[in-house]
Order: structure tokens, then sequence, then C-alpha cells
């Protein structure tokens, strides 16, 4: 397996939406992500919601997996936690997935002004990493967050212009804001 880096990666899931947890964990340990899912990591005899707890409080990044269902109370734990992490640690970063059969309407009303990665439609493994890769992308000069058209330029190099539409739209909107309509950053 490759060295780890980049954030820590804490995933939450519904029971029902375990097995797109497990590839999507699995894709990113192979790339070398630092990423954590309970069932590859708590070890027997510990209590579980202790180590769960534990985990949130060291882990960089939600990665939030949206299906079907709302959350239960376990995942709502998670997603409260990290909220109220996120107040304290600007850095922290929350992101819903979408998977199939989710609507982003069904998020949690806190959770539905964070950008998502929309995997509803894509059914390929493959196709799904490179997409939640380009979402979950760090500045190698800052430490930080990928800005949204870093992450559009990413997406729409790999072949995925659809995904970032939306990252583009969100830059020119920040744009805007900041610099006015007649600025010539927004105007190019």
């Amino acid at each position: 397996m490759a060295s780890t880096f980049g954030p820590e990666i804490f995933v939450s899931y519904a029971q029902k939406d375990k097995p797109a947890a497990r590839i999507l964990y699995n894709l990113l340990r192979k790339a070398g992500v630092n990423v954590w899912l309970d069932e590859a990591n708590l070890v027997p005899g510990v209590s579980w919601d202790q180590a769960i707890l534990r985990q949130i409080s060291k882990a960089d990044t939600l990665l939030l997996l949206a299906g079907k269902e709302s959350p239960r109370r376990w995942q709502e734990r998670e997603i409260a936690e990290f909220l109220e992490r996120s107040v304290r640690e600007p850095k922290i970063r929350i992101v819903p997935v979408l998977l199939q059969g989710s609507d982003p309407r069904n998020l949690p009303v806190p959770l539905q002004n964070y950008q998502w990665v929309d995997l509803r439609t894509i059914t390929d493994p493959v196709e799904q990493f490179g997409r939640l890769a380009a979402a979950l992308a760090i500045d190698r000069h800052t430490g930080e967050a990928a800005s949204d058209e870093d992450i559009a330029d990413r997406l729409r190099v790999s072949g995925d212009p659809q995904a970032a539409r939306p990252y583009y739209e969100k830059a020119i909107k920040v744009a805007v804001a900041r610099f006015g309509e007649g600025h010539p950053v927004v105007a190019a």
C-alpha cells in the first residue's frame, strides 16, 4: 500500500450505503489517502462509540455519504460533531457525497449550504474516485483546500466537464461578490 498523505478523512455512511463506503474507502486507501472507515479501523474489544468520537476529533474532513435514506442516529451525531468543530476550526471540511438515489434536498439542513460531490449518475468506481479526488484536492503550495476554480480545472482536464460546471459557477459568484462585475478578473 502507498504511504498516506493529505488530510485525515472520516467516512460517515448509513448502513444501506456500506457497499459504496467500502468501495470509496478502498480506492482512497490505494491512492495513499489517509482515510478512516469504522469497519476497517475499529479493533475488537474497544468501545466503538468512543473510538469513533476520538477519530472525529482528529479528522480534518468529513466525507458524508448520502444515499436514499436520511441520516440515522449515529450518522446525525457524527455530522453534529463535525459541524461543532467547524465553528471552532475553519479548516474543517465537510463534503457531502451524493450517492445513487439521493436527493440534495434531503441532506440535513445545515449541510445544504456545503458544496457536494455528485456521484448519483456515475456507476464506474474509477470515475467516482476521479470526481471525489478532484473535490478533495489540496493546494500543494498552501496545504489548504483547493479553490473552486482549481477543482473545476482538475475535473475538466480529467474529462468530467459536467462535474466542473458547478465549481466554475461558484468561483464566478465569489469573484463577482469580491471584485464586482466590471473587474477584469470577472470579465475575462
